[in-house]
C-alpha cells in the first residue's frame, strides 16, 4: 500500500486534461494541487508508529491530495498525531460527495452542472462501500448540512462498525467536522477533545456511548 494515496476522476474542473495547477494558502504544505473535478478517496500516513488506519467521512473534498494537505485534514492530521498516534498511523478519507469545492454552499450547484446522470456520485458510493467494509474504526465528520443525507447513504453500512466522533455532537445530533471554523469554534476544554465512541440507534439517530 502507497504511504500516501488518492483516487481522482478523469473529468477534470476546467475540462482539460488532467494536471498540477499552482496553488498556495492557510494550511497548504505543499504549491500544486490536482485539477480533477472530482476525488473519491485520500489515504494519508502521519507516523510510523503502527500499521492502523481509520477511516474518516466527510462531506465533500477541497484540494488535498497525495502530494498535501488542505486546512481541514491538517486539522485531522494534527488531532490524530497528538492524540491517537499509538493507535492509527494513517486515516483515510471517504465522502457524502466527491466533487472538489473549499465552497459547501456551491456544492448542489456544481453537482447539478457536472453529474446530471449521477455517474460521480454512483463511483463514490461504490468505493464508499469498498473502504467501508475493510474498515473497523470509522470516524464521522461530516457535519450538520447534509446529515440528513448521510443517514440515507452512509448509516446502513455501518453495521458492526466501531463508531467515533470529534468531542461530542452537534446540536442537531450530527457529527463534528474538522473545517477550520467548525474545528477552532468549539469551545471545548483539551481534556475534551478526544474521540467520543457513538452508535446509531433503530431510529437513526446517532447517540453518544457514555464514557
Amino acid at each position: 500500500m502507497k504511504i500516501n494515496e488518492c483516487i481522482f476522476s478523469e473529468e477534470t474542473r476546467d475540462g482539460k486534461p488532467r494536471r498540477k495547477l499552482s496553488k498556495k494558502g492557510h494550511g497548504f504544505h505543499r504549491k500544486f494541487y490536482d485539477n480533477s473535478l472530482c476525488r473519491y478517496y485520500l489515504r494519508h500516513k502521519f507516523n510510523k508508529n503502527n500499521h492502523n488506519t481509520i477511516t474518516v467521512i466527510m462531506q465533500n473534498p477541497s484540494f488535498a491530495d497525495e502530494t498535501g494537505l488542505d486546512a481541514t485534514l491538517n486539522n485531522l492530521r494534527e488531532f490524530l498525531n497528538s492524540k491517537y498516534s499509538k493507535d492509527f498511523s494513517a486515516f483515510e478519507v471517504l465522502n457524502l460527495f466527491p466533487i472538489r469545492t473549499s465552497q459547501s454552499d456551491d456544492l448542489e450547484r456544481m453537482h447539478n452542472i457536472h453529474d446530471k446522470q449521477f455517474k460521480h456520485r454512483k463511483k463514490n458510493e461504490e468505493i464508499i462501500r469498498k473502504y467501508i467494509n475493510k474498515s473497523s474504526h470509522i470516524l464521522l465528520a461530516w457535519g450538520s448540512k447534509y446529515h440528513e443525507y448521510a443517514k440515507k447513504m452512509i448509516f446502513p453500512l455501518l453495521k458492526g462498525k466501531k463508531l467515533f466522533a470529534y468531542c461530542g455532537l452537534n446540536n442537531d445530533g450530527s457529527p463534528p467536522h474538522f473545517s477550520p471554523y467548525a474545528y477552532i469554534r468549539r469551545n471545548f476544554q483539551e481534556k475534551e477533545r478526544i474521540l467520543r465512541e457513538v452508535i446509531i440507534d433503530k431510529f437513526h439517530n446517532v447517540i453518544l456511548q457514555k464514557t
